[in-house]
């Protein structure tokens, strides 16, 4: 799947990020970039009532991560500072920003 995203990167075939998504790091192909925030904004715009409602938005993300690229993902919501030192699988991992909102995202190495 990676590979196909990198070719039609390279062919220019690639969706566009929305321009209310900051990225701040990513390893990414840009299709996964775009896929990925789409869904937190969807789910977000769809089901955030209050800083509760944050917990099944994470998880929902997660099954869908989990359900479309493989078992084994990280969803993190920050709404303030942080600091952070993890390992991800090469070319899964993203960290971004909508709204007030920083998502970090990445899939855990298998081994």
């Amino acid at each position: 799947m990676e590979k196909k995203d990198r070719e039609n990167m390279a062919d220019g075939l690639s969706p566009k990020l929305d321009s209310d998504i900051t990225i701040f790091s990513t390893s990414m192909s840009l299709q996964k970039q775009v896929d990925i925030t789409n869904v937190f904004k969807e789910m977000l715009n769809k089901k955030y009532t209050d800083e509760k409602s944050i917990i099944v938005i994470v998880n929902d993300i997660k099954k869908y991560l989990d359900e479309k690229y493989g078992k084994l993902w990280q969803v993190f919501i920050i709404d303030g500072s942080f600091w952070s030192n993890y390992s991800h699988e090469p070319f899964l991992a993203i960290e971004f920003m909508y709204d007030k909102f920083r998502c970090v995202i990445w899939r855990n190495p298998v081994d």
